[in-house]
């Protein structure tokens, strides 16, 4: 796959997944504290940058919402939307294709857990559409059953994965 740059934070989107209070409780030790800090300064710097975020929930199994801090963070980005799901792609029944069209984004990053399940689902679904897709490692992790490495070779094979997603967001 030709990796694209990114040509402004106008389009440019940012999709939390699963960070639901069960999931979260469900993480590798230390996974929570790594990945939710990162997650919350990408989630501040799209307020500053009024770049759109969507949250995602699992709606079946009663996981719980999004954990506080994360959800208080992302209601405060522009366009934010909470979507929910009963698949694992948050594109499968839901209307997170048509909100994303409606507002131009053609780029993804993408943050959660069960990086194996949902969020490579969701990537998937989203290369399918048409969407170029951005993560690290340091946003997304799995739980204690779940692959060590989140899935991201296949992540670098098929988006852009980058190392420092601070030093990304900062630049967009």
């Amino acid at each position: 796959m030709k990796k694209q740059p990114i040509k402004d934070s106008g389009n440019l989107a940012v999709v939390l997944i699963d960070m639901q209070e069960k999931f979260v409780g469900r993480l590798r030790d230390g996974e929570a504290e790594r990945i939710i800090a990162r997650q919350l300064a990408v989630l501040k710097h799209c307020v500053r940058a009024k770049i759109p975020v969507v949250v995602l929930e699992l709606k079946s199994y009663n996981y719980g919402h999004t954990i506080k801090i994360l959800l208080r963070a992302a209601l405060k980005a522009p366009k934010c939307r909470v979507i929910k799901k009963d698949y694992n792609s948050g594109f499968q029944e839901t209307r997170l294709n048509s909100y994303l069209k409606s507002i131009g984004v053609e780029n993804l990053l993408i943050m959660g857990i069960n990086a194996d399940y949902c969020v490579k689902s969701t990537a998937e679904h989203a290369i399918y559409l048409g969407y170029r897709i951005i993560t690290s490692n340091e946003v997304i992790s799995g739980q204690k059953f779940h692959s060590l490495d989140n899935s991201i070779e296949w992540f670098k094979s098929n988006g852009n994965c980058i190392d420092n997603v601070l030093e990304f967001s900062m630049s967009v």
